[in-house]
């Protein structure tokens, strides 16, 4: 009778551990997504964003409205190292409030983006190049930012459309007091054909918005252009960002 209850008792113990070594396994197994996203630092998700700002005002004394829009897609990165595919565009016409108006030049692009994590999975530094095509002939773009575009950070970037100029923008965001946020901007434009606009502007701006949890933010604002004659004017702006994850 003892030896059989010892025999049972001994099996029991040996499927007990058996059950824990395995669920040991399956805990410490480096390619679950569920422990690599709470045991890797460096793990991200698959991730969308979007933006897209408006801003018009004048140039000189003649007026202008200029927009772009944004879509990245970064995919999921296990590693420090993640990439991304873009889709963007960009669109500049003068005179679309006056008689100067003539046509809107509306420029695409497509292209891909590397980012590297340097602080931990969502901030680091970020390389992009995009390359399209606009009315009447190609465009391109490129830059690169540090930090996160839905926090903190800053964004150096420049694009080309063939005919109407070079744009280069220098761009820089805080989040303060979690919904508060402060954006701000510098920025030169040379248009190299007629389009009843100074050849070079300078323009400098600041906008103020709302921050929602890591998925939403709004900010408005405005700033002044100067010209090659040292003519100032203003401009005002939108701008509207999701994230999504």
């Amino acid at each position: 009778m003892f030896p059989n209850l010892l025999d049972d008792f001994n099996q029991d113990n040996i499927i007990d551990l058996t059950k824990k070594d395995l669920t040991s396994d399956n805990e410490k197994d480096p390619t679950s997504d569920e422990n690599t996203a709470l045991g890797n630092k460096w793990f991200s998700r698959n991730n969308i964003f979007l933006n897209q700002t408006a801003d018009a005002g004048l140039s000189g004394s003649k007026d202008f409205f200029e927009e772009s829009f944004l879509f990245s897609y970064r995919f999921r990165s296990k590693t420090r190292h993640a990439f991304s595919l873009r889709l963007f565009h960009l669109g500049y016409s003068p005179g679309i409030f006056s008689s100067n108006f003539t046509f809107y030049n509306f420029g695409i692009m497509a292209g891909f983006e590397y980012f590297y994590k340097l602080f931990d999975n969502l901030t680091g530094v970020f390389l992009w190049s995009d390359f399209g095509a606009c009315n009447g002939g190609f465009t391109f773009s490129t830059g690169f930012g540090l930090g996160s575009r839905v926090k903190n950070g800053l964004e150096l970037w420049g694009a080309y459309l063939h005919n109407t100029g070079i744009f280069s923008r220098l761009e820089f965001y805080f989040l303060v007091l979690k919904i508060l946020t402060l954006r701000g901007k510098i920025g030169i434009d040379y248009k190299h054909t007629n389009f009843n606009l100074e050849v070079f502007t300078f323009l400098g701006g600041f906008y103020i918005g709302f921050f929602i949890k890591n998925i939403f933010r709004i900010e408005a604002g405005g700033g002044f252009t100067i010209n090659e004659f040292s003519y100032f004017s203003g401009f005002g702006g939108i701008s509207i960002s999701f994230n999504l994850l």
